[in-house]
């Protein structure tokens, strides 16, 4: 901690422990695309050495949004 004391701004630094909590009320909102993929994909086959994303399956992009109410 340093002061902010203009006269003294030189004050000796102390390491300080402080418990801290907070209470926050919040809205979650989310969206999947696609929306819904039905298992298993018709004649898709796993790679044995994937090398791209595509190669383990589709793509499912998830995005959420927070807002503090």
């Amino acid at each position: 901690m340093r002061s902010s004391n203009k006269v003294n701004s030189n004050s000796n630094l102390i390491d300080l422990q402080i418990d801290i909590s907070a209470v926050a009320r919040v809205q979650i909102r989310g969206v999947s695309h696609p929306p819904q993929i039905v298992l298993p994909i018709h004649n898709w086959e796993p790679k044995e050495e994937p090398t791209k994303e595509d190669d383990i399956g589709p793509l499912v992009e998830h995005i959420y949004e927070v807002s503090a109410i």
